[in-house]
């Protein structure tokens, strides 16, 4: 327990101290390390009673030690108080898109996108277990007309915000159907997620509301998958099933973590290799598509029990993924080296693209959520989905900027 205990102390106090550097609670080390405080203190004094395994104390020591490089990491590039976005900006900053043009792009995906679901559900593509059909929305054109769309869903949103009409929202309603009939949750939950950083970043005022919705978005999202999944097989969904599968899913790569001291996770590769599945995970896209084959492929986690009731999983987090498992003292020594690099770069991407523009920035927003903020939750930088993204958030929002301001 005091393990835990110290933990939690000392993650909240470099959270708290970048909170007040910064003047906000939406920034890089926050939005890294936030989650893990409230998993880890509820897992290892409540949760673990009903029968989850607590999270060992030479797991916490790994993420803590690599939480205090990266935290040192991030020190070399600072961002000043007052020196992001303004709010009152917004106004101007919405005038300079063409909202028109935009949400006839977000239509054309979504109705493609409803298309391919009726065309699915004909073809019987959805009558069986969900977990057998997860992802088969994603895969094809519409997969990276999806993909495509969540590069300018955050400014549509916002422009929603000033201009509270169904007909404006229609769009965001018609890619969340498709987004969520291809049953992968993190896609669904990474959507909202980054509309709530958008806020974050640039409509604060909102900032507690959006919290609330989001938080309650995730558990209806989270209910309504296994609901929909028991009425597909025909069984009766209880309450400790919904909420045992409910914390499997947020904390369970944290109790996986257990498994890099016990047995090793994938010990016969090294922390090199391992960071290859992150950097080739885009070019693999097409070298797999183009000439069957991928550099650095990446290999699925065994299943393993992460309770005394059955339940298991094969996520891992991304520190405890990186971490080598032979614990040979260079590897570990060279695992240090690249999480201090990781977080000078990863803060300074973060410092260059928070300044005040005008122009929103959708890049820094789904930097934050799918590199940042799902490092807690599994290594979506093996898939090419979070890559595309962040390209696609680099250059689509500009083909959107009235033609008038760009000249």
């Amino acid at each position: 327990m005091y393990m835990t205990i110290l933990f939690v102390i000392i993650v909240s106090i470099m959270v708290l101290y970048q909170r007040w550097k910064e003047g906000n609670w939406v920034n890089l080390i926050s939005v890294f390390m936030g989650p893990y405080i409230p998993l880890v203190f509820l897992n290892n004094f409540f949760v673990y009673k009903n029968g989850f395994d607590k999270i060992n104390d030479d797991v916490l020591v790994m993420i803590l030690t690599s939480f205090i490089v990266f935290f040192s990491g991030s020190l070399l590039f600072k961002v000043k108080k007052n020196s992001t976005n303004k709010e009152e900006d917004n106004v101007s900053k919405l005038s300079r898109y063409d909202f028109k043009k935009m949400r006839t792009f977000l239509i054309f995906i979504g109705l493609i996108g409803i298309v391919k679901i009726i065309i699915l559900y004909l073809q019987g593509s959805f009558s069986s277990n969900i977990d057998d059909v997860e992802g088969v929305m994603g895969g094809g054109a519409i997969g990276h007309l999806l993909l495509a769309s969540y590069s300018l869903l955050p400014i549509y949103f916002m422009y929603w915000t000033y201009n509270r009409k169904l007909t404006i929202l229609m769009p965001i309603i018609l890619i969340m159907i498709v987004t969520f009939s291809s049953f992968v949750k993190y896609n669904i939950i990474g959507l909202f997620v980054s509309f709530f950083l958008f806020l974050a970043l640039y409509r604060k005022s909102v900032l507690k509301r959006s919290l609330l919705i989001l938080v309650s978005f995730v558990g209806v999202v989270f209910y309504v998958n296994y609901a929909i999944s028991f009425v597909v097989v025909g069984n009766d969904m209880t309450t400790q099933f919904i909420l045992n599968h409910f914390w499997m899913y947020i904390a369970g790569s944290l109790i996986y973590d257990n498994y890099i001291f016990l047995y090793g996770i994938r010990p016969g590769i090294g922390v090199f290799y391992k960071l290859g599945t992150f950097i080739f995970a885009l070019p693999n896209m097409f070298l797999e598509k183009t000439f069957d084959f991928k550099l650095f492929p990446h290999v699925r986690q065994e299943d393993l029990s992460i309770s005394d009731f059955g339940e298991t999983s094969n996520v891992v987090d991304a520190i405890g993924y990186l971490y080598p498992s032979k614990c040979d003292v260079l590897e570990v020594i060279i695992f240090y080296v690249i999480l201090f690099i990781l977080g000078a770069l990863m803060a300074y991407i973060y410092k260059k693209h928070m300044k005040s523009s005008k122009y929103y920035d959708v890049f820094i927003v789904n930097f934050l959520c799918y590199f940042v903020f799902f490092s807690f939750f599994g290594t979506f930088y093996i898939n090419s989905a979070p890559w595309e993204i962040l390209i696609y958030s680099i250059f689509i929002p500009k083909l959107f900027i009235k033609n008038e301001i760009k000249n």
